[in-house]
């Protein structure tokens, strides 16, 4: 999909939660609302046509059936479990296969 790099920070407060999950809960709100106001959302594909002209300032991707299914088979069978999640605060990959994690939390 082009992306150089990927980090997510965690913090003890919402160690999962975040961003991701404002945006779910933006889309939520959004489909309810058009169904509410008439629209027929019967598909993904649907959903994603009558949102994305709301969302401003978060940039939705649709991705086709067919691709995600053919990315399937292009990931790793050697992932490796990361054992102590929960003290992760920080995880990043800037390269293929590599992820790196620090379980330091610094506050300045």
């Amino acid at each position: 999909m082009g992306f150089m790099s990927i980090g997510w920070n965690f913090f003890k407060s919402s160690h999962g939660n975040g961003a991701v999950d404002g945006v779910g809960a933006t889309v939520k709100h959004l489909a309810n609302d058009s169904v509410r106001q008439g629209a027929d959302i019967d598909t993904p594909r649907k959903l994603f046509e009558v949102i994305a002209a709301f969302l401003t300032s978060v940039h939705l991707m649709y991705i086709e059936d067919q691709d995600f299914k053919c990315s399937k088979g292009t990931t790793s069978r050697d992932v490796l479990l990361i054992h102590g999640t929960r003290s992760i605060h920080h995880i990043n990959c800037t390269d293929e296969g590599v992820i790196v994690h620090r379980s330091d939390c610094v506050v300045s």
